[in-house]
């Protein structure tokens, strides 16, 4: 199931899928329309941008 869309389309989207196994859990951070290739894209810049700070 799943509950309906926020009728206000700026609102945060909260996806939560998966499953946990003795407390472990990973948080995934991606912008509105954003693939998970093209987050993992996003981070590997930022991180590479901070390290040349």
């Amino acid at each position: 199931g799943g509950s309906p869309a926020s009728s206000d389309p700026s609102a945060p989207l909260l996806r939560v899928s998966g499953l946990a196994i003795m407390g472990g859990v990973d948080i995934q951070v991606r912008l509105s329309g954003e693939s998970a290739r093209d987050a993992k894209r996003r981070l590997r810049e930022v991180r590479r941008l901070q390290r040349g700070m």
